[in-house]
C-alpha cells in the first residue's frame, strides 16, 4: 500500500508551483493526470456512478477499466460501492493501477471512523486512493430532516484528518463546498490539513469561476460531477455547443469533457451504457481551441443538477454564479432551477396561468410539478386567479396520476422561503406518489429532503407516463369540466 498523502495549511504554497499546468503538455485528454497538493496524481477522466441503477454499476466499471479508465468514483450514499467493487475485480485491473474516489455520507459524519470502514468492506479493498466529505451537513440518522446542533462538518474533517496515518485512505477532500463553508474550514484552528479535493459540479452552464479560483488560489483540485449537465440539461439544445461539436466530428459530451479538462479540473462522467462510455474515453488526438473554449465559458443559461433542497442545512450560497447574477423574474434564472427547463413530452399541463410536469430528480415515478407559469417567490405572492387555476388542478392532477399509476396514497408538498432551499425561489406544488405504503409505514415520518431518495428521470419512460398522463386528464376534464388544457 502506497503512502498516505496530506498537505498541511503552511505547506500550500510552495506546493502550488508543482501542480501541472495542462496546456503546456502534450498528454492526451483521456490519459492526462492532475497533481494533487500531497503529489499524489489524479486521473483525469474517471467514470461517475451516482443515479445508477441496481445491477448496472459493476458492469459499467468494468466496462470501463477495460477500455482504459483509471479513475472510478461512488460514495456510501449511493448505495453502490459493492458493486463498484465487484467490477473492479472482473475488469483485472490490477488495484494499483486504479484510482478509487468514495465518500462519506452525512448520516455517518460522528462516525468516520465507521465509515471509510463501511465503505472498504463494500468494496473489497484495503484503502481508496480519495475520500471525500460528501455535503458540509451532517444529519440525525434516525430523521434526516435533522442537523446535529452539536456536530457541524468543522468537527468531521478534523476526524478524517486522523484517516491518512491509518493506511486506509492516501487523500483526503471535500465535496459541495461553496466559498463561505471552505473558508470557515480553511480559517478552523483545528483544520491543519488543506483539503486535497473539492468535488462539486461544474459544466457550462454552471461553471463557477468564483469558486474554481478561489479553490486553485488554496491549492485545491476541483472534480466536476455532473460534468455532462443531465438529461435534460439545456446545454443539448444550445447551437453554440452542437455546432462546435458537429464541426469538429465530435458529440456534445466529448466536447463538454475536454471543456472541462481544459480548464484543469477533473471530470467523472456517467454512464451505464456501454457505447457512451467508451465514447467518452475517446478524447485523443484533439482539442477545443482557445475561441471555443471561449464560447463555451461565455453561455448565458444557467442550470444546475444538484440542488440542496433536501438538506436540513442550506450549503449553496451564491458563490457558484447561479441565479445570483440574475433578476428572479429572467428566463435565465429560470433557467437555473433544472424544474423550470422541462421539455414539452414531459409536460402533462399547460394553460395560460400554470403548467404542470413531471420533475426530473423524482422521488417516485410519476412525481409532479405544478407551478404559476408568472415567477412568484413565494405562495403569498401568488394572485387569486393564480390560486383559483392552482386549487382546480391540484385535485385533477391528482386522480388523474393515480388512475395512470395505481397509487392511491400520495403527498401535495409546498415549500416556501428558507424552507424550500431553491437555487431560484419559486412556488410549486410536488405531487408524489406513494407507492407500497404499509400502516407501520404510514406511521414513519416523510421528508422529500431524504439523502439518496431521488433517481434521474428515465426519458423513455417519462415520455410515455407523460402522455398517458394527458390522455387521463383530457378524461377528468370531460367528466369533471375545464376549459381546454
Amino acid at each position: 500500500m502506497a503512502s498516505a498523502n496530506v498537505t498541511s495549511l503552511a505547506a500550500v504554497s510552495s506546493q502550488l508551483k508543482h501542480v501541472r499546468n495542462f496546456g503546456s503538455q502534450n498528454v492526451s485528454l483521456n490519459r492526462k493526470t492532475f497533481t494533487l497538493n500531497t503529489g499524489a496524481k489524479i486521473p483525469a477522466l474517471g467514470l461517475g456512478t451516482w443515479q445508477s441503477k441496481p445491477g448496472e454499476v459493476g458492469n459499467a466499471v468494468e466496462i470501463a477499466l477495460r477500455k482504459g479508465y483509471r479513475h472510478i468514483d461512488t460514495a456510501l450514499a449511493y448505495g453502490n460501492e459493492a458493486e463498484v467493487g465487484a467490477g473492479i475485480k472482473a475488469s483485472g485491473v490490477p488495484r494499483e493501477e486504479i484510482w478509487l474516489t468514495t465518500k462519506l455520507d452525512n448520516p455517518w459524519h460522528k462516525r468516520v471512523q465507521e465509515g471509510i470502514d463501511s465503505s472498504l468492506k463494500s468494496l473489497g479493498t484495503d484503502y481508496v486512493d480519495l475520500y471525500l466529505m460528501h455535503w458540509p451537513s451532517s444529519t440525525d440518522p434516525d430523521d434526516l430532516k435533522k442537523h446535529y446542533p452539536d456536530w457541524d462538518f468543522i468537527k468531521t474533517w478534523h476526524e478524517m484528518q486522523k484517516l491518512p496515518a491509518t493506511g486506509k485512505v492516501k487523500n483526503i477532500g471535500v465535496s459541495n463546498f461553496g466559498i463561505k463553508n471552505l473558508e470557515k474550514l480553511l480559517n478552523d484552528p483545528g483544520t491543519t490539513v488543506v483539503p486535497a479535493v473539492n468535488q462539486i459540479e461544474l459544466h457550462p452552464n454552471n461553471p463557477s469561476p468564483k469558486l474554481v479560483a478561489y479553490c486553485k488560489e488554496k491549492g485545491i483540485h476541483c472534480t466536476g460531477y455532473s460534468c455532462l449537465g443531465s438529461t435534460n440539461s439545456p446545454l443539448y439544445k444550445d447551437q453554440t455547443l452542437l455546432s462546435i461539436a458537429e464541426n469538429k466530428g465530435k458529440t456534445p459530451q466529448q466536447v463538454l469533457l475536454a471543456w472541462g479538462l481544459q480548464h484543469e479540473w477533473s471530470v467523472i462522467p456517467k454512464s451505464v451504457n456501454k457505447e457512451r462510455i467508451e465514447k467518452n474515453y475517446e478524447l485523443d488526438g484533439w482539442q477545443l481551441s482557445s475561441e471555443e473554449i471561449e464560447k463555451l465559458d461565455n453561455l448565458k443559461d444557467r442550470f444546475k443538477v444538484c440542488g440542496d433542497d433536501w438538506l436540513p442545512v442550506k450549503v449553496f450560497f451564491g458563490d457558484d454564479d447561479i441565479a445570483s447574477n440574475y433578476p428572479p423574474d429572467s428566463d435565465s434564472a429560470a433557467l437555473a432551477n433544472s424544474e423550470l427547463t422541462t421539455p414539452s413530452a414531459f409536460v402533462v399541463l399547460s394553460t395560460p396561468l400554470c403548467m404542470a410536469f413531471l420533475d426530473i430528480m423524482p422521488l417516485s415515478p410519476g412525481h409532479l410539478l405544478l407551478t404559476t407559469r408568472k415567477h412568484n417567490e413565494k405562495l403569498s405572492d401568488v394572485s387569486a386567479e393564480e390560486s383559483r387555476e392552482l386549487g382546480e388542478w391540484l385535485p385533477k392532477l391528482s386522480r388523474a396520476l393515480a388512475k395512470v399509476t395505481g397509487v392511491w396514497d400520495w403527498n401535495i408538498v409546498q415549500n416556501n422561503g428558507a424552507a424550500a432551499a431553491q437555487v431560484v425561489p419559486h412556488v410549486h406544488f410536488h405531487i408524489i406518489p406513494r407507492p407500497g405504503l404499509t400502516p407501520e409505514l404510514r406511521n414513519r415520518s416523510f421528508t422529500m429532503f431524504g439523502r439518496g431518495q431521488r433517481s434521474e428521470l428515465d426519458e423513455d419512460e417519462a415520455v410515455v407516463l407523460a402522455a398517458q398522463l394527458r390522455e387521463e386528464l383530457e378524461r377528468e376534464v370531460k367528466r369533471i369540466g375545464k376549459e381546454s388544457l
